[in-house]
């Protein structure tokens, strides 16, 4: 018979202990079998970068002295870069151009031509009794001319713009980093691309404050990351910089073990555990600014005297941690995103899948700058910035790129970073810690 006037404060008490000695037993046998890293006896949370006995490698880096001068490698000598742009022969484009209008019937003169490194720009300006609504939909005539379905025809203010594929030169990532804008900006000022007019794309990490990538295999997704960490660790010293590394794949952070102020976790268990103690850190963080009486990162730093580092995490495959640790992982990254910014803490994730089941809703609303390479349909190029396109890039290196101003997304080439480049430097900035 059903008990009335339910339990009592005693009795809840009760049954409340129980459920959290069971829970402990659990997380006790997973420990001691080996199955989880968190030791239900250690007052600390579990923090995989805490010096343990389990742990060694943490004991053994160097310890950064803030009194030495701190030399960051030059770009001459450790990067290659180009001192002179190739040029494109552009009238037999030309000549297509005017040979699809002439046979439509209409009318219209080529004010500028923008050559890129993967692809050159047309802007037509109709003349005469000529529609822009005419000019656009002579796309099928255009793809025949030029032999491509990659040729792109749209509007763009006062002009037509035509885009037609066409490799020219390799965009480095030395090109963008040489800019005198990214020596002048913040420490946290990152290469993007360059745009089809020749114009460095920079971006500042702290503004952003996180980003979200997406691309097939191959699209450039892993190099455009390498880029971004090379921006950073160029212009912070350890002491400004904390940087988490999550590489399932094992070999595209390999790079950066050496270096103190980075760490890289390559197991999908210890990744989640990462999550879970980055929003640790972000609590702790805000407790702080609550007794410094301060609004953000950059105040606390100003006001209190002390020093608190930046955090970036750059996950290079995202659907991988979702597939594994579905809940935790979405949970930690919503929290972080939509919280972590004004205490210093940035995410910058990347993912082959932009699939609703991976970009879920809330965390698409919380990432705002987005950056999406070529992806295999329609539905991924929706997801990721609700529109289309994506879908019809050239890969390596072409992207979307999409800021949270509610700007249309702009097309850039990203730049490309070979491994000895990322050598040269990771070995430039590890003498700082030779004796």
């Amino acid at each position: 018979m059903a008990r009335k006037g339910g339990f009592s404060a005693k009795e809840m008490q009760f049954y409340v202990d129980l459920c959290k000695q069971w829970k402990f037993n659990k997380q006790y046998e997973k420990w001691i079998s080996g199955k989880s890293n968190y030791n239900p006896l250690d007052p600390e949370p579990w923090n995989p970068y805490r010096q343990t006995a389990q742990n060694p490698y943490v004991q053994q880096q160097p310890i950064y002295n803030p009194n030495r001068p701190y030399v960051f490698p030059a770009i001459e000598g450790n990067m290659t870069y180009h001192l002179e742009w190739a040029t494109k022969d552009t009238s037999a484009d030309i000549a297509a151009i005017m040979s699809v209008m002439n046979n439509a019937g209409l009318s219209c003169c080529i004010e500028k031509v923008n050559q890129g490194a993967m692809l050159t720009q047309y802007l037509l300006r109709p003349t005469g009794s000529t529609r822009y609504s005419s000019i656009l939909k002579l796309k099928q005539e255009f793809y025949g001319a030029f032999d491509s379905n990659a040729v792109a025809v749209y509007q763009s203010g006062a002009y037509v713009v035509i885009e037609v594929p066409g490799a020219v030169s390799t965009v480095r990532v030395a090109d963008i980093l040489r800019d005198s804008d990214f020596k002048d900006r913040s420490g946290l000022t990152v290469a993007i691309g360059k745009a089809i007019d020749g114009t460095n794309v920079l971006a500042d990490v702290s503004k952003m404050p996180h980003m979200l990538i997406a691309g097939t295999t191959g699209s450039g997704k892993s190099v455009f990351m390498q880029g971004l960490i090379i921006s950073m660790l160029l212009r912070n010293r350890p002491d400004e910089l904390e940087l988490y590394m999550v590489d399932p794949k094992m070999v595209e952070f390999s790079y950066y073990e050496n270096l103190p102020m980075c760490h890289v976790v390559t197991e999908v268990r210890d990744a989640v555990n990462l999550l879970s103690h980055l929003c640790h850190e972000m609590d702790n963080r805000y407790r702080q600014l609550a007794a410094a009486g301060v609004r953000d990162i950059d105040e606390f730093n100003r006001v209190s005297g002390m020093r608190m580092k930046r955090i970036v995490l750059c996950v290079d495959e995202m659907a991988d941690l979702i597939m594994t640790s579905k809940m935790s992982v979405e949970n930690c990254i919503v929290r972080l995103a939509q919280k972590a910014r004004a205490c210093g803490i940035h995410l910058i994730l990347a993912t082959q899948r932009p699939t609703v089941n991976v970009v879920t809703g809330l965390i698409k609303a919380n990432i705002p700058t987005k950056v999406c390479f070529a992806v295999s349909s329609y539905h991924d190029s929706m997801v990721m910035l609700d529109k289309g396109g994506a879908e019809k890039l050239l890969g390596k290196g072409d992207m979307l790129y999409r800021t949270g101003t509610g700007v249309d997304a702009v097309r850039l080439q990203g730049g490309f970073i070979e491994s000895v480049e990322i050598n040269n430097i990771v070995y430039g900035l590890m003498q700082n810690w030779r004796n």
